[in-house]
């Protein structure tokens, strides 16, 4: 291993020494807690409302299914159902799932770091460089679910699979099994991981020695007995229609997935070649194990980007960003070219101030933007009134029931869900996912633009039997959202049958 050159201690300029707890074990996860806690804290709290990911997680988890709509795996529903026992139904619920997942992905990823490297520091730095891309520091903190969850068990698989290439034990074999399971229930682009890795597995000897063990039969067993309930599910439902996705000619789609892997890995791509300059240019360190596990880790990452290229060719889909969510190991692949190399101790120091200052600079921008979006937000989906819109609807005669709720322009299922917790949502926009009935009520429709209303009550008559006619009288309520200077108000639109009719009611 190359030992980090140093210009002295006596001479080290103070944001260096004040950096250093940053790379220690108790340094690293005391700072990760923190800043995750303070991003928790802000987004669950802060927030009048939730954006459309978390929103349908709080509908999914009125009840316990094997799968909820074939667009997504059921993982993050489940685990929000456990979390709801904790925080009840609310958006810290749907929260701490979120940012639980990504504790465990960063943690985990030290650990591997610490395996691959044999050095705390430099599995720090890895660590310190994921919550520093804006995947992860915006994105992941301000709308996704399922694209935040599959970092944890592809992270677990990589670290179960470095266990196995040092010691090929059953026990081993089995936790990467439960690891796959895991990673298929959390999020489809799992498989992208999973084969992009076990391809370049097969090209090293040894890993290759690892898979040709009777031992990964075990590892398949589990990985199968996990998936076959849900795997059954969604095989009766293979016809199910989900929503429509951009179609982009093949050079568009190059273009739109160069552009995803650019933007979801920013700013590391910049920070790297500035502080270790050595690692982007050739690396010739002798053979080892160190050498071999890196190129495993870059032919992954190769690999990964050639499959998204190549489904995105069959398929015509626009690459985002969130899918780069599966290119997890990145940092690990990053810090095992800068071992490689003479690095300096003295721009570690000023890369982990870096690293550690971009999520703390981001939780000091969402809560600013808590404080301050309404004033220039247009769709304001997280802004919006919806404290005052549920007074109004108790006060027109809604206290419980079933709410059939619509999700454009703004997604109002989930966040109607938290406001009255004890009647049953079901949203127009996952008409395959609809609770068992709550204690029997009212049926209230809400929709937020006017030409929604015939689809909403067309939802509700064909998939619950409301019987509305299209010309039943409906209403709306205004309010204001917050520090508009009183010019702004947003419109609810409702229609409510008290006593309901079918099973809306």
């Amino acid at each position: 291993m190359t030992r980090p050159t140093s210009r002295g201690p006596g001479r080290a300029p103070w944001l260096p020494r004040l950096a250093a707890p940053l790379i220690t074990a108790r340094g690293f996860h005391l700072y990760l807690s923190a800043v995750l806690l303070a991003l928790f804290l802000i987004r669950a709290l802060a927030f009048p409302g939730t954006g459309g990911d978390d929103g349908e997680q709080l509908v999914f988890a009125q009840y316990f299914d094997v799968g909820y709509f074939p667009r997504n795996p059921p993982l993050y529903a489940w685990l929000t159902i456990a979390a709801q026992q904790v925080f009840g139904v609310s958006v810290p619920a749907v929260a701490a799932v979120k940012f639980l997942a990504l504790w465990g992905t960063c943690a985990v990823l030290f650990a591997a770091g610490r395996l691959l490297y044999g050095d705390d520091r430099l599995a720090a730095l890895a660590a310190l460089s994921l919550p520093a891309t804006y995947l992860f520091f915006w994105d992941a903190v301000t709308g996704l679910s399922n694209s935040v969850l599959v970092m944890l068990p592809c992270t677990l698989t990589f670290y179960v699979f470095l266990k196995i290439y040092r010691a090929p034990r059953a026990a081993w074999y089995l936790a990467f099994g439960a690891a796959a399971g895991l990673g298929f229930l959390s999020k489809y682009g799992y498989g992208v991981f999973l084969v992009s890795l076990l391809a370049a597995a097969a090209c090293d000897r040894t890993a290759r020695a690892r898979l040709l063990r009777p031992e990964s039969l075990l590892a398949l067993a589990t990985a199968a007995a996990m998936l076959a309930p849900y795997a059954l599910w969604l095989f009766d439902r293979r016809g199910a229609a989900m929503e429509d996705d951009a179609t982009v000619g093949i050079l568009q789609g190059l273009g739109f997935l160069a552009g995803a892997a650019v933007g979801a890995s920013a700013p590391l791509w910049a920070l790297v070649p500035l502080f270790f300059p050595e690692a982007v240019r050739r690396i010739g360190d002798p053979p080892g194990g160190a050498r071999s596990l890196r190129r495993i880790l870059g032919l992954h990452l190769l690999v990964a980007l050639a499959l998204f290229a190549a489904i995105g060719a069959m398929s015509g889909l626009k690459a985002r960003g969130y899918y780069m969510s599966v290119m997890v190991l990145l940092p690990l692949y990053v810090f095992a070219r800068v071992q490689a190399t003479a690095w300096r101790a003295d721009a570690a120091l000023l890369f982990a101030a870096t690293a550690a200052a971009i999520p703390a600079g981001a939780a000091a921008a969402l809560a600013g933007q808590a404080l301050l979006e309404p004033l220039w937000c247009r769709k304001c989906e997280r802004h919006l009134p919806y404290d005052d819109w549920s007074r109004a609807l108790r006060a027109a005669g809604f206290t419980q029931g079933t709410i059939v709720a619509d999700w454009w322009p703004y997604p109002f299922d989930g966040n109607f869900k938290v406001r009255f917790p004890q009647a049953r949502v079901v949203t127009v926009k996952h008409p395959q996912a609809i609770a068992p009935a709550a204690a029997p009520g009212s049926c209230l429709l809400l929709w937020g633009a006017p030409e929604r209303r015939a689809t909403v009550i067309a939802f509700a008559n064909g998939r619950l039997g409301a019987g509305i006619a299209a010309d039943a009288a409906g209403a709306s309520v205004a309010a204001p959202i917050r520090f508009p200077g009183g010019r702004r108000s947003v419109t609810l639109y409702y229609l409510l049958a008290r006593g309901g009719a079918g099973s809306c009611r």
